[in-house]
């Protein structure tokens, strides 16, 4: 280690050897951050990338010995989008779990414009399937980061939980792996090390942060722009006039209203030309839209790239300073525009007589038994099998027109008369926190 470290190789390392029983070896060599030469520590904490395949292999692993899926599986069966998938001479890929676990799927890799902007595994699945493949299934090995990250995916979908909420549960948690995480802590954060390159040309090590790990070099940019979704932010700011929700909601609310009182005509044509004018100076004359694209780049180059210098984050930090300011300045002008008192009770006439006109679905009881048998049976085959109360409501009742007031009204009631529970649960992704689940009253075991 001490050879690599004189070479200019790696600016330190923690190197240790266990035995069955005991730790035979520990030594921390060089440093975590060569600038302040802050020495490596044995609880320094390293960005391990790659080294999340092994721990995805051993979660499929385990829900393979849990009998709930197998590696000779299809991916199809799990993720149906994969059922349409070709090979590079048009037969069906009928990828198996085993090939994209081993790198030997030849499934496409997710690039281009669209990359950045996924958030979660599933929005990566399409780009996946609209690369090309590589190669015929099985037919040679190259490394695919795609292959392991839907298996990532995979583990979401038999689980019920998210990949990190899985990972936590089921293998951090119970081995007491207290420093493993996707999410860092304040007091980790200190601990994580900065990451080095070799310039090839000088022969010296370089920081590097750690790619797509945004939470370990916020600190080299503008707090206030830091982890926003670029492209919709900046489309809401460039394209649709100020971009300052509540006056663009009334803007938009009255552009799609009858135009039937003459207040709410005078009214809209008043909005339109202040925020036109208040665009104008505030974000065009600016080139806001410019510079926004420039940080855009700038910000995925940093975060998916580790081909960035000092210059890139002292001009993103300079970006998100002029951006800040102009958004800045263009909130306090848009307080400056006035809705007179005539004109607000038009647009509360108006609302009113929207609401008004939407009718819910009567909620009956047999209708909400209906659902609720329907989400249970969907949430047995859940690793937590339960129903989250305002989940059922939100996502099960809402979506079918009952009205919210006459949802909870019948829980209360059915609550009251025995017909339905409403328990206390585990919170699915927080351990530390409860909440309310539904179900049907359970039935006495006989005996």
């Amino acid at each position: 280690m001490r050879e690599a470290i004189s070479q200019n190789e790696i600016a330190g390392a923690v190197t240790v050897v266990v035995g069955k029983d005991k730790v035979l070896h520990l030594e921390c060599t060089g440093f975590a951050d060569v600038a302040p030469k802050k020495p490596m520590t044995a609880d320094t904490l390293f960005w391990i990338a790659s080294m999340t395949k092994p721990i995805t292999g051993t979660a499929i692993l385990m829900l393979q010995d849990e009998g709930k899926l197998n590696v000779t599986d299809p991916v199809a069966k799990y993720l149906p989008e994969f059922a349409k998938l070709l090979t590079p001479s048009g037969k069906p890929a009928n990828l198996t779990l085993a090939q994209i676990l081993t790198h030997t799927s030849g499934l496409g890799e997710a690039r281009g414009p669209e990359e950045p902007k996924a958030k979660t595994l599933a929005d990566l699945v399409p780009l996946w399937l609209a690369a090309p493949m590589q190669y015929e299934p099985g037919a040679k090995w190259q490394y695919t980061q795609s292959g392991i990250n839907a298996a990532g995916r995979i583990v979401e979908v038999v689980s019920g939980m998210s990949f990190d909420a899985f990972l936590q549960r089921r293998l951090f948690d119970p081995l007491g792996m207290t420093n493993t995480t996707f999410y860092l802590t304040d007091d980790q954060r200190v601990r994580l090390v900065t990451a080095y390159a070799k310039n090839k040309e000088t022969g010296m090590l370089e920081p590097v942060p750690p790619r797509a790990d945004e939470r370990a070099f916020s600190k080299h940019i503008e707090p206030s722009a830091f982890l926003i979704d670029f492209g919709e932010l900046g489309e809401l700011v460039c394209e649709k006039s100020s971009g300052f929700l509540t006056r663009e909601d009334v803007v938009t609310r009255v552009s799609m209203m009858p135009e039937t009182v003459e207040a709410i005509k005078a009214l809209k044509q008043d909005l339109r030309s202040n925020y036109q004018k208040l665009f104008k100076e505030s974000f065009a004359d600016k080139e806001f839209k410019d510079k926004w694209k420039q940080f855009e780049t700038l910000r995925n180059k940093i975060a998916h790239n580790n081909l960035f210098t000092s210059d890139d984050l002292n001009a993103g930090e300079r970006l998100a300073k002029e951006i800040t300011e102009i958004i800045s300045a263009a909130g306090a002008e848009a307080e400056k525009l006035i809705i007179t008192t005539e004109e607000r009770v038009a647009i509360k006439e108006q609302v009113v007589a929207k609401a008004a006109s939407w009718q819910s679905t009567e909620l009956t009881e047999a209708a909400f038994f209906e659902a609720l048998d329907r989400t249970q049976a969907l949430f047995a085959t859940r690793e937590d099998g339960f129903v989250g109360l305002t989940y059922f409501v939100n996502e099960f009742l809402i979506p079918e027109r009952f009205s919210y007031v006459r949802s909870r009204s019948m829980i209360d009631h059915l609550s009251k008369t025995g017909q339905i529970e409403v328990y206390s649960v585990q919170h699915p992704t927080d351990p530390a926190k409860r909440t309310a689940a539904i179900r049907r009253p359970l039935l006495p075991k006989e005996g």
